[in-house]
Protein backbone atom coordinates (compact mmCIF):
# COMPACT_ATOMS: atom_id res chain seq x y z
CA UNK A 1 0.00 0.00 0.00
CA UNK A 2 1.17 3.42 -0.86
CA UNK A 3 2.77 5.46 1.88
CA UNK A 4 2.00 9.00 2.64
CA UNK A 5 3.49 11.68 0.41
CA UNK A 6 4.58 15.08 1.31
CA UNK A 7 4.70 17.06 -1.92
CA UNK A 8 6.63 20.17 -2.29
CA UNK A 9 4.78 22.99 -3.94
CA UNK A 10 7.41 25.21 -5.47
CA UNK A 11 7.41 28.88 -6.43
CA UNK A 12 9.51 30.54 -9.15
CA UNK A 13 12.68 32.44 -8.35
CA UNK A 14 14.59 35.42 -9.28
CA UNK A 15 17.41 36.24 -11.62
CA UNK A 16 20.29 38.67 -11.68
CA UNK A 17 19.98 42.10 -13.22
CA UNK A 18 22.67 44.39 -14.40
CA UNK A 19 20.62 47.51 -13.59
CA UNK A 20 21.89 50.25 -11.32
CA UNK A 21 19.90 52.34 -8.86
CA UNK A 22 20.17 55.04 -6.25
CA UNK A 23 21.00 53.99 -2.69
CA UNK A 24 17.84 52.86 -0.84
CA UNK A 25 16.24 55.04 1.83
CA UNK A 26 16.45 53.51 5.32
CA UNK A 27 14.41 54.47 8.37
CA UNK A 28 15.37 53.80 11.98
CA UNK A 29 13.97 50.87 13.95
CA UNK A 30 11.84 51.84 16.98
CA UNK A 31 11.90 50.62 20.56
CA UNK A 32 10.11 47.39 21.51
CA UNK A 33 6.98 47.62 23.63
CA UNK A 34 7.22 44.76 26.11
CA UNK A 35 3.64 43.98 27.13
CA UNK A 36 2.80 41.93 30.25
CA UNK A 37 2.79 38.23 29.42
CA UNK A 38 -0.58 36.44 29.75
CA UNK A 39 -0.91 33.89 32.52
CA UNK A 40 -1.74 30.45 31.20
CA UNK A 41 -4.97 28.92 32.40
CA UNK A 42 -4.33 25.25 31.88
CA UNK A 43 -7.04 23.33 30.15
CA UNK A 44 -7.71 19.86 31.53
CA UNK A 45 -7.46 17.08 29.02
CA UNK A 46 -10.83 15.41 28.38
CA UNK A 47 -11.59 12.02 29.87
CA UNK A 48 -11.48 9.53 27.02
CA UNK A 49 -14.36 7.10 26.76
CA UNK A 50 -13.63 4.50 24.05
CA UNK A 51 -16.19 4.69 21.27
CA UNK A 52 -17.70 1.58 19.72
CA UNK A 53 -16.03 0.55 16.48
CA UNK A 54 -18.39 1.13 13.58
CA UNK A 55 -19.05 -1.65 11.08
CA UNK A 56 -18.42 0.10 7.80
CA UNK A 57 -19.44 -1.42 4.50
CA UNK A 58 -17.68 -0.22 1.34
CA UNK A 59 -19.95 1.67 -1.02
CA UNK A 60 -20.00 0.96 -4.74
CA UNK A 61 -18.64 4.05 -6.45
CA UNK A 62 -18.96 4.94 -10.11
CA UNK A 63 -15.67 5.83 -11.79
CA UNK A 64 -16.83 9.15 -13.18
CA UNK A 65 -16.47 12.77 -12.11
CA UNK A 66 -19.54 14.97 -11.99
CA UNK A 67 -19.68 18.27 -13.84
CA UNK A 68 -20.58 20.51 -10.89
CA UNK A 69 -17.64 20.01 -8.51
CA UNK A 70 -15.88 20.58 -6.26
CA UNK A 71 -13.37 17.77 -6.77
CA UNK A 72 -10.85 16.35 -4.28
CA UNK A 73 -7.42 15.49 -5.71
CA UNK A 74 -5.33 12.77 -4.06
CA UNK A 75 -1.63 12.95 -5.02
CA UNK A 76 -0.03 9.52 -5.49
CA UNK A 77 3.54 8.39 -6.03
CA UNK A 78 2.97 7.99 -9.77
CA UNK A 79 -0.04 10.17 -10.56
CA UNK A 80 -3.13 12.02 -9.33
CA UNK A 81 -6.54 10.56 -8.50
CA UNK A 82 -9.64 12.75 -8.35
CA UNK A 83 -12.92 12.09 -6.55
CA UNK A 84 -16.22 13.93 -6.25
CA UNK A 85 -17.32 15.91 -3.21
CA UNK A 86 -18.99 12.80 -1.75
CA UNK A 87 -15.96 10.58 -2.38
CA UNK A 88 -17.33 8.89 -5.48
CA UNK A 89 -15.35 8.79 -8.70
CA UNK A 90 -11.82 7.61 -8.05
CA UNK A 91 -10.61 8.61 -11.53
CA UNK A 92 -6.92 8.67 -12.45
CA UNK A 93 -6.75 12.19 -13.86
CA UNK A 94 -2.97 12.42 -14.20
CA UNK A 95 -0.86 9.41 -15.08
CA UNK A 96 2.70 10.73 -14.67
CA UNK A 97 4.99 11.36 -11.70
CA UNK A 98 3.87 14.64 -10.08
CA UNK A 99 6.81 16.65 -8.73
CA UNK A 100 5.10 19.99 -8.09
CA UNK A 101 1.38 20.73 -7.97
CA UNK A 102 -0.51 24.04 -7.75
CA UNK A 103 -4.31 24.51 -8.02
CA UNK A 104 -5.57 27.77 -9.53
CA UNK A 105 -7.30 30.19 -7.14
CA UNK A 106 -10.04 30.53 -9.80
CA UNK A 107 -10.72 26.80 -9.65
CA UNK A 108 -11.06 24.21 -12.45
CA UNK A 109 -7.34 24.16 -13.29
CA UNK A 110 -4.26 22.58 -11.71
CA UNK A 111 -0.66 23.11 -12.84
CA UNK A 112 1.64 20.09 -12.54
CA UNK A 113 5.36 19.65 -13.14
CA UNK A 114 6.19 16.05 -13.93
CA UNK A 115 9.30 14.02 -14.66
CA UNK A 116 10.15 10.66 -16.16
CA UNK A 117 12.31 9.75 -13.15
CA UNK A 118 12.54 11.09 -9.61
CA UNK A 119 16.17 9.95 -9.49
CA UNK A 120 17.48 11.60 -12.66
CA UNK A 121 14.79 14.31 -13.15
CA UNK A 122 14.96 13.71 -16.88
CA UNK A 123 11.99 14.59 -19.05
CA UNK A 124 10.61 17.33 -16.77
CA UNK A 125 7.61 19.11 -18.28
CA UNK A 126 4.70 21.38 -17.37
CA UNK A 127 1.10 20.17 -17.71
CA UNK A 128 -2.29 21.76 -17.02
CA UNK A 129 -5.23 19.71 -15.67
CA UNK A 130 -8.71 20.97 -16.50
CA UNK A 131 -11.94 20.20 -14.62
CA UNK A 132 -14.54 18.83 -14.88
CA UNK A 133 -13.05 15.66 -16.27
CA UNK A 134 -9.45 16.25 -15.19
CA UNK A 135 -8.03 16.13 -18.72
CA UNK A 136 -4.31 16.96 -18.88
CA UNK A 137 -2.80 19.32 -21.46
CA UNK A 138 0.93 19.42 -22.18
CA UNK A 139 2.21 23.01 -22.07
CA UNK A 140 6.01 23.04 -22.43
CA UNK A 141 9.12 20.94 -21.78
CA UNK A 142 11.23 22.45 -18.99
CA UNK A 143 14.69 21.53 -20.32
CA UNK A 144 16.55 21.45 -23.64
CA UNK A 145 19.53 19.45 -24.92
CA UNK A 146 21.95 21.47 -22.78
CA UNK A 147 19.96 21.69 -19.53
CA UNK A 148 18.57 18.13 -19.59
CA UNK A 149 20.02 16.23 -16.58
CA UNK A 150 22.49 13.40 -17.09
CA UNK A 151 21.19 9.84 -17.33
CA UNK A 152 22.99 8.88 -14.12
CA UNK A 153 21.45 11.84 -12.24
CA UNK A 154 24.92 13.21 -11.44
CA UNK A 155 24.29 16.43 -9.45
CA UNK A 156 27.84 17.69 -10.14
CA UNK A 157 27.29 18.16 -13.85
CA UNK A 158 27.61 21.86 -14.78
CA UNK A 159 24.11 21.95 -16.22
CA UNK A 160 22.47 20.40 -13.14
CA UNK A 161 21.90 23.77 -11.43
CA UNK A 162 19.22 24.68 -13.97
CA UNK A 163 17.02 21.67 -13.16
CA UNK A 164 17.57 22.34 -9.44
CA UNK A 165 16.14 25.82 -9.97
CA UNK A 166 13.10 24.25 -11.65
CA UNK A 167 12.23 21.49 -9.16
CA UNK A 168 13.89 22.26 -5.80
CA UNK A 169 12.07 25.53 -5.10
CA UNK A 170 8.48 26.80 -5.02
CA UNK A 171 8.24 27.10 -8.76
CA UNK A 172 4.53 27.29 -9.66
CA UNK A 173 2.84 30.58 -8.77
CA UNK A 174 -0.62 31.59 -9.96
CA UNK A 175 -1.47 35.27 -10.30
CA UNK A 176 -3.98 36.50 -7.69
CA UNK A 177 -6.81 36.38 -10.25
CA UNK A 178 -5.80 32.92 -11.47
CA UNK A 179 -5.49 33.99 -15.11
CA UNK A 180 -1.71 33.60 -15.38
CA UNK A 181 0.78 31.04 -14.11
CA UNK A 182 4.37 32.03 -13.36
CA UNK A 183 6.94 29.25 -13.50
CA UNK A 184 10.66 28.65 -13.91
CA UNK A 185 11.87 26.81 -16.98
CA UNK A 186 15.21 25.91 -18.55
CA UNK A 187 13.98 25.12 -22.06
CA UNK A 188 15.55 28.18 -23.75
CA UNK A 189 19.25 28.79 -23.35
CA UNK A 190 21.62 27.55 -20.65
CA UNK A 191 19.95 28.88 -17.50
CA UNK A 192 16.61 28.73 -15.71
CA UNK A 193 14.44 31.78 -16.43
CA UNK A 194 11.06 33.24 -15.55
CA UNK A 195 8.04 32.44 -17.75
CA UNK A 196 4.31 33.09 -17.60
CA UNK A 197 1.48 31.08 -19.09
CA UNK A 198 -1.80 32.87 -19.87
CA UNK A 199 -5.03 30.87 -19.55
CA UNK A 200 -6.76 33.61 -21.54
CA UNK A 201 -4.84 33.24 -24.81
CA UNK A 202 -3.14 29.88 -24.08
CA UNK A 203 0.31 31.39 -24.60
CA UNK A 204 3.68 30.98 -22.86
CA UNK A 205 5.98 34.03 -22.64
CA UNK A 206 9.58 34.22 -21.48
CA UNK A 207 10.02 37.26 -19.22
CA UNK A 208 13.74 37.06 -18.38
CA UNK A 209 16.98 35.92 -20.01
CA UNK A 210 19.91 35.86 -17.59
CA UNK A 211 23.06 33.85 -16.99
CA UNK A 212 22.07 32.95 -13.42
CA UNK A 213 19.20 30.65 -12.42
CA UNK A 214 16.00 32.28 -11.22
CA UNK A 215 13.85 30.65 -8.56
CA UNK A 216 10.77 31.06 -6.32
CA UNK A 217 8.66 33.73 -8.12
CA UNK A 218 6.30 35.82 -6.00
CA UNK A 219 3.39 37.86 -7.43
CA UNK A 220 2.52 41.36 -6.29
CA UNK A 221 -1.07 41.44 -4.94
CA UNK A 222 -2.30 43.42 -7.97
CA UNK A 223 -0.79 40.88 -10.41
CA UNK A 224 1.34 43.46 -12.23
CA UNK A 225 4.80 42.41 -11.02
CA UNK A 226 6.68 39.22 -10.18
CA UNK A 227 9.61 39.37 -7.77
CA UNK A 228 12.36 36.79 -8.21
CA UNK A 229 15.91 36.18 -7.11
CA UNK A 230 18.64 34.34 -9.01
CA UNK A 231 21.63 32.19 -8.06
CA UNK A 232 24.80 31.10 -9.81
CA UNK A 233 24.53 27.83 -7.86
CA UNK A 234 22.45 26.39 -5.03
CA UNK A 235 25.28 24.83 -3.04
CA UNK A 236 25.26 21.67 -0.97
CA UNK A 237 23.26 22.79 2.05
CA UNK A 238 25.15 25.85 3.30
CA UNK A 239 23.32 28.43 1.21
CA UNK A 240 23.23 29.77 -2.33
CA UNK A 241 25.67 31.74 -4.43
CA UNK A 242 23.20 34.57 -5.07
CA UNK A 243 23.50 36.80 -8.13
CA UNK A 244 20.72 39.35 -7.59
CA UNK A 245 17.01 39.97 -7.69
CA UNK A 246 14.40 42.18 -9.31
CA UNK A 247 10.72 42.93 -9.83
CA UNK A 248 9.57 42.07 -13.36
CA UNK A 249 6.61 43.90 -14.87
CA UNK A 250 4.46 41.21 -16.42
CA UNK A 251 3.01 43.30 -19.23
CA UNK A 252 6.34 43.98 -20.97
CA UNK A 253 9.14 42.25 -19.01
CA UNK A 254 10.62 45.55 -17.76
CA UNK A 255 12.74 44.91 -14.66
CA UNK A 256 13.23 46.98 -11.49
CA UNK A 257 16.50 46.11 -9.73
CA UNK A 258 15.77 45.43 -6.06
CA UNK A 259 18.80 46.24 -3.93
CA UNK A 260 22.42 45.37 -3.48
CA UNK A 261 22.62 41.97 -1.82
CA UNK A 262 23.98 41.98 1.74
CA UNK A 263 27.59 40.79 1.67
CA UNK A 264 27.06 37.79 3.95
CA UNK A 265 23.68 36.64 2.64
CA UNK A 266 23.20 33.09 1.41
CA UNK A 267 19.52 33.54 0.62
CA UNK A 268 16.86 36.25 0.53
CA UNK A 269 13.45 35.00 1.69
CA UNK A 270 10.21 36.87 0.97
CA UNK A 271 7.92 36.52 4.00
CA UNK A 272 4.89 38.17 2.37
CA UNK A 273 3.43 41.29 0.77
CA UNK A 274 2.25 44.42 2.61
CA UNK A 275 0.78 46.01 -0.53
CA UNK A 276 1.30 45.76 -4.28
CA UNK A 277 4.70 47.46 -4.18
CA UNK A 278 6.04 46.54 -0.72
CA UNK A 279 7.12 43.13 0.54
CA UNK A 280 8.67 41.80 3.74
CA UNK A 281 12.05 40.12 3.24
CA UNK A 282 14.75 38.57 5.44
CA UNK A 283 18.36 37.62 4.79
CA UNK A 284 19.89 34.26 5.67
CA UNK A 285 23.52 33.69 6.60
CA UNK A 286 25.64 30.72 7.69
CA UNK A 287 25.99 31.87 11.31
CA UNK A 288 22.50 31.87 12.83
CA UNK A 289 20.11 31.87 9.86
CA UNK A 290 17.38 34.48 9.42
CA UNK A 291 18.12 38.10 10.26
CA UNK A 292 17.70 41.67 8.95
CA UNK A 293 13.91 41.52 8.71
CA UNK A 294 12.70 44.52 6.73
CA UNK A 295 10.04 45.88 4.40
CA UNK A 296 11.06 47.03 0.93
CA UNK A 297 9.21 49.21 -1.60
CA UNK A 298 10.74 48.23 -4.93
CA UNK A 299 9.70 51.35 -6.90
CA UNK A 300 10.88 53.96 -4.40
CA UNK A 301 13.68 51.66 -3.14
CA UNK A 302 12.71 52.49 0.44
CA UNK A 303 13.72 50.09 3.22
CA UNK A 304 12.10 50.04 6.67
CA UNK A 305 14.05 47.95 9.22
CA UNK A 306 11.83 45.71 11.34
CA UNK A 307 14.35 43.57 13.23
CA UNK A 308 18.13 43.64 12.75
CA UNK A 309 18.90 40.59 14.89
CA UNK A 310 18.54 36.89 14.27
CA UNK A 311 15.31 34.91 14.54
CA UNK A 312 14.35 31.31 13.91
CA UNK A 313 11.15 31.68 11.87
CA UNK A 314 8.60 34.30 10.80
CA UNK A 315 4.92 34.20 9.87
CA UNK A 316 2.88 37.00 8.28
CA UNK A 317 -0.69 38.09 9.06
CA UNK A 318 -2.21 38.55 5.62
CA UNK A 319 -5.00 40.78 6.92
CA UNK A 320 -2.76 43.31 8.67
CA UNK A 321 0.67 42.89 7.05
CA UNK A 322 2.21 42.41 10.50
CA UNK A 323 4.87 39.77 11.04
CA UNK A 324 5.29 37.39 13.96
CA UNK A 325 8.87 36.23 14.46
CA UNK A 326 10.32 33.93 17.10
CA UNK A 327 13.52 33.69 19.12
CA UNK A 328 14.68 30.71 21.22
CA UNK A 329 16.74 30.77 24.41
CA UNK A 330 19.62 29.05 22.60
CA UNK A 331 19.67 31.80 19.96
CA UNK A 332 20.00 34.48 22.64
CA UNK A 333 23.20 32.81 23.85
CA UNK A 334 24.67 31.58 20.58
CA UNK A 335 23.71 34.55 18.39
CA UNK A 336 24.43 37.31 20.91
CA UNK A 337 20.88 38.68 21.06
CA UNK A 338 19.79 41.32 23.58
CA UNK A 339 16.16 40.17 23.66
CA UNK A 340 13.84 37.92 25.63
CA UNK A 341 12.83 34.55 24.13
CA UNK A 342 9.39 34.13 22.60
CA UNK A 343 7.49 35.67 19.70
CA UNK A 344 7.23 39.32 18.66
CA UNK A 345 4.59 40.99 16.49
CA UNK A 346 6.10 43.77 14.37
CA UNK A 347 4.37 46.44 12.29
CA UNK A 348 5.54 46.90 8.67
CA UNK A 349 4.68 50.60 8.82
CA UNK A 350 7.03 51.85 11.54
CA UNK A 351 8.73 48.70 12.86
CA UNK A 352 7.10 48.95 16.30
CA UNK A 353 7.15 45.62 18.14
CA UNK A 354 5.02 43.87 20.76
CA UNK A 355 6.45 40.98 22.78
CA UNK A 356 3.38 38.81 22.32
CA UNK A 357 4.42 35.61 24.08
CA UNK A 358 7.33 34.59 26.30
CA UNK A 359 8.16 31.17 24.83
CA UNK A 360 9.13 29.95 21.39
CA UNK A 361 6.39 27.70 19.90
CA UNK A 362 6.87 24.07 18.95
CA UNK A 363 4.63 24.77 15.93
CA UNK A 364 2.94 27.89 14.57
CA UNK A 365 0.82 29.03 11.65
CA UNK A 366 -1.16 32.04 10.47
CA UNK A 367 -4.85 31.02 10.15
CA UNK A 368 -6.69 33.66 8.10
CA UNK A 369 -10.12 32.11 8.80
CA UNK A 370 -9.87 33.28 12.42
CA UNK A 371 -7.51 36.24 11.89
CA UNK A 372 -4.97 34.86 14.34
CA UNK A 373 -1.70 33.01 14.66
CA UNK A 374 -2.07 29.60 16.33
CA UNK A 375 0.87 28.38 18.40
CA UNK A 376 1.63 25.09 20.11
CA UNK A 377 3.66 25.74 23.26
CA UNK A 378 4.41 22.61 25.28
CA UNK A 379 1.07 20.87 25.76
CA UNK A 380 -1.00 23.98 25.21
CA UNK A 381 -2.54 25.69 22.20
CA UNK A 382 -2.45 29.49 22.05
CA UNK A 383 -3.80 32.14 19.70
CA UNK A 384 -2.10 35.49 19.01
CA UNK A 385 -4.27 38.22 17.50
CA UNK A 386 -2.92 39.37 14.12
CA UNK A 387 -3.60 43.05 14.90
CA UNK A 388 -2.93 43.57 18.61
CA UNK A 389 -0.66 40.64 19.47
CA UNK A 390 -2.93 39.67 22.37
CA UNK A 391 -2.39 36.03 23.38
CA UNK A 392 -5.02 33.62 24.73
CA UNK A 393 -4.98 29.92 25.58
CA UNK A 394 -7.37 27.63 23.69
CA UNK A 395 -8.81 24.21 24.61
CA UNK A 396 -7.32 21.28 22.71
CA UNK A 397 -7.19 17.48 23.05
CA UNK A 398 -3.63 17.23 21.80
CA UNK A 399 -0.45 19.31 21.57
CA UNK A 400 -0.73 19.97 17.85
CA UNK A 401 -2.11 22.52 15.41
CA UNK A 402 -5.75 22.02 14.45
CA UNK A 403 -7.20 22.03 10.95
CA UNK A 404 -9.65 24.95 10.82
CA UNK A 405 -12.66 24.85 8.49
CA UNK A 406 -12.69 27.31 5.54
CA UNK A 407 -15.14 29.68 7.24
CA UNK A 408 -13.50 29.45 10.66
CA UNK A 409 -16.59 27.96 12.30
CA UNK A 410 -15.14 24.54 13.18
CA UNK A 411 -11.79 22.89 13.81
CA UNK A 412 -10.50 19.35 14.02
CA UNK A 413 -7.57 17.07 14.76
CA UNK A 414 -6.75 13.84 12.91
CA UNK A 415 -4.62 11.88 15.36
CA UNK A 416 -2.67 8.64 14.71
CA UNK A 417 -2.07 5.89 17.24
CA UNK A 418 1.23 7.25 18.56
CA UNK A 419 -0.52 10.43 19.75
CA UNK A 420 -2.03 8.57 22.71
CA UNK A 421 -5.44 10.03 21.82
CA UNK A 422 -6.09 8.46 18.40
CA UNK A 423 -9.11 9.34 16.36
CA UNK A 424 -10.98 12.14 14.64
CA UNK A 425 -11.72 15.11 16.89
CA UNK A 426 -14.17 17.75 15.62
CA UNK A 427 -15.99 20.68 17.15
CA UNK A 428 -16.77 24.38 17.05
CA UNK A 429 -13.74 26.65 16.86
CA UNK A 430 -12.56 27.70 20.31
CA UNK A 431 -14.44 24.89 22.07
CA UNK A 432 -13.13 21.50 23.21
CA UNK A 433 -13.79 19.09 20.31
CA UNK A 434 -15.49 15.71 20.53
CA UNK A 435 -13.81 12.48 19.47
CA UNK A 436 -16.12 11.12 16.75
CA UNK A 437 -13.82 8.31 15.56
CA UNK A 438 -11.78 6.35 18.10
CA UNK A 439 -9.53 4.46 15.66
CA UNK A 440 -6.23 6.04 14.50
CA UNK A 441 -6.77 8.66 11.79
CA UNK A 442 -3.86 9.79 9.62
CA UNK A 443 -5.21 12.94 7.99
CA UNK A 444 -8.29 15.00 7.22
CA UNK A 445 -9.58 17.84 5.08
CA UNK A 446 -12.71 19.96 5.44
CA UNK A 447 -15.09 20.36 2.50
CA UNK A 448 -14.95 23.81 0.84
CA UNK A 449 -18.03 24.92 2.81
CA UNK A 450 -16.82 23.36 6.05
CA UNK A 451 -19.92 21.21 6.49
CA UNK A 452 -18.34 17.82 5.76
CA UNK A 453 -15.02 16.03 6.27
CA UNK A 454 -12.88 13.62 4.31
CA UNK A 455 -10.36 11.62 6.36
CA UNK A 456 -8.11 8.65 5.78
CA UNK A 457 -6.77 5.73 7.76
CA UNK A 458 -3.80 3.45 7.12
CA UNK A 459 -4.67 0.94 9.85
CA UNK A 460 -7.72 -1.20 10.52
CA UNK A 461 -9.69 -3.75 8.52
CA UNK A 462 -10.69 -1.24 5.86
CA UNK A 463 -7.94 1.32 5.18
CA UNK A 464 -8.62 4.10 2.74
CA UNK A 465 -10.56 7.34 2.34
CA UNK A 466 -13.71 8.03 4.40
CA UNK A 467 -16.49 10.58 4.01
CA UNK A 468 -18.32 12.20 6.93
CA UNK A 469 -21.32 14.04 5.37
CA UNK A 470 -22.12 15.94 8.57
CA UNK A 471 -20.36 16.25 11.91
CA UNK A 472 -22.81 13.89 13.60
CA UNK A 473 -23.20 11.30 10.84
CA UNK A 474 -21.73 7.83 10.44
CA UNK A 475 -18.52 7.63 8.37
CA UNK A 476 -18.72 6.18 4.86
CA UNK A 477 -15.79 4.31 3.33
CA UNK A 478 -15.47 5.62 -0.22
CA UNK A 479 -12.06 4.85 -1.74
CA UNK A 480 -9.17 2.40 -1.22
CA UNK A 481 -6.65 4.93 -2.51
CA UNK A 482 -3.86 6.27 -0.36
CA UNK A 483 -4.20 9.89 0.65
CA UNK A 484 -1.85 12.34 2.29
CA UNK A 485 -1.74 15.78 3.87
CA UNK A 486 -1.14 17.17 0.38
CA UNK A 487 -4.67 16.35 -0.85
CA UNK A 488 -6.54 19.45 -2.01
CA UNK A 489 -9.84 20.70 -3.44
CA UNK A 490 -10.36 22.02 -6.95
CA UNK A 491 -13.23 24.50 -6.91
CA UNK A 492 -15.83 24.68 -9.72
Amino acid sequence: MMRRLTLLILVLSLAVCGCTSAPPMVTAIPTITDTPQPTATRTHRPTITPLPTATITPTQQLEVLDTDGPWLVLPQEDGLISVNADGSGGVVTFGWIPLLISPSPRGRQVAVITTASRETLQGSALFLMNFPGGESTFLVPLTNDFTEPAEDGNPYQPNHESIRAVVEHPNLAWSPDGRMLAFIGAQDGESADLYVYSTVDDRVRRLTDTEAHEFAPSWSPDGQYIVTFAAESFGTGEGYDLAGGWAVRVSDGEREFLYGLPRDTREEKIIGWVNSRTFIVASVDEICGYHNLRSYHFLTQTTTPLEHGYFLEAWMAQSTGKVLFGITEDMIVNCDLDMEPGVYLVSPVDGSQVHAFGAYPDAAAWVPQVNAFLLVVGEELWSVDGETGEAAVLPSPFAGLPIVSPRGEHWGWALPGESGLPGLWLGEYGEMPVRLISEPVDGMIWSPLGDAVMYYQWEGDLPGLYYLPTLGSEPIWVQPYAASDSMFWVLP
